[in-house]
C-alpha cells in the first residue's frame, strides 16, 4: 500500500502493488512458489518487477513486503535465483519458500537493465537500500545491505532518516568490486564500508560493539565470518 501522506512526486514513482491478482496457483499452471512478472505503470517496459505472493496471502489484511534490490549486472530473475540454494526458487530453503512459511510478499525489481551500463553509471542495490532507508524511513521497517557502502550519503551529504533504522550489513574484506576500505576503482571513488556503518550507528545512536570471529566451519572455502 502507498501512503497518501507521501509527496505526490514520490507517490507517482511507486507501483501500486495489489495484494493478490489472479493467482497462477489457482489456475493450475504453476507451482505454489511461482512468481508473477508485472509492469510498473508509466515506466519503460524493461523496468518491471517480479512479485511472489505467499500461499496464505489474505487480501483484506495488510501483508509485509520485502523488496529485493539487485546489484550491478543483475536483474530480478538473477536475484530470485541467487536467493535460492541451488538456483531453484521452488527449493524449500529459498527466499520464496520462506515467504510462504512466514507470510510476506517478495518483490524482485529491475533497476538498470542488463546491457545499459556505461562507465560511471550502474545500479548498486546495496547503496540504493541505504538511500531508501534514509529518504523513506516511514515506508521501510529495516534494511539488509550486501556488499555496498552508503555511496549516496558520501556523495550528496544525505540527511539522516526521520527515525532509527534497524540494519544489517554484510561485506567481504577482500571484495574487489566494492573495496572494504573504499578507494578508486573503474567506476569512480567508492566510500568505505566501515565509514558507512559508523555513520548509521551515529544516526541510530547505537554503540559499535567489539568484533567476534565465528568458528571457521570450512577452512578450504577461503572465507571467514
Amino acid at each position: 500500500m502507498i501512503s497518501e501522506d507521501l509527496p505526490m512526486h514520490i507517490r507517482q514513482t511507486l507501483p501500486r502493488i495489489p495484494l493478490r491478482p489472479k493467482s497462477p496457483v489457482e489456475s493450475g499452471k504453476a507451482s505454489p512458489n511461482a512468481s508473477v512478472e508485472k509492469p510498473v505503470p508509466n515506466w519503460p517496459a524493461d523496468r518491471n518487477y517480479k512479485i511472489h505472493y505467499p500461499e496464505n496471502c489474505d487480501p483484506p489484511n495488510p501483508t509485509p513486503v520485502m523488496v529485493v534490490v539487485h546489484g550491478y549486472t543483475h536483474d530480478a530473475g538473477v536475484m530470485e535465483n541467487m536467493t535460492s540454494p541451488d538456483g531453484n526458487p521452488s527449493n524449500p530453503d529459498s527466499l520464496n519458500s520462506l515467504a510462504d512459511r512466514e507470510g510476506f510478499v517478495v518483490v524482485y525489481h529491475n533497476g538498470t537493465p542488463l546491457g545499459r551500463f556505461r562507465k560511471g553509471r550502474g545500479w548498486n542495490g546495496g547503496a540504493m537500500a541505504y538511500r531508501m532507508a534514509a529518504e523513506m524511513s516511514d515506508r521501510f521497517a529495516a534494511i539488509a545491505v550486501v556488499a555496498a557502502g552508503d555511496q549516496y550519503a558520501y556523495a550528496n551529504n544525505t540527511t539522516e532518516p526521520e527515525r532509527d533504522m534497524p540494519l544489517m550489513v554484510m561485506h567481504g574484506e577482500k571484495d574487489p568490486v566494492w573495496p572494504y576500505e573504499g578507494g578508486s576503482i573503474a567506476f569512480g571513488k567508492m566510500c568505505t564500508v566501515p565509514g558507512s556503518v559508523e555513520k548509521w550507528a551515529g544516526w541510530n545512536q547505537a554503540e559499535l560493539k567489539s568484533t567476534e570471529l565465528l568458528p571457521d566451519v570450512d577452512p578450504n572455502d577461503g572465507t571467514r565470518v
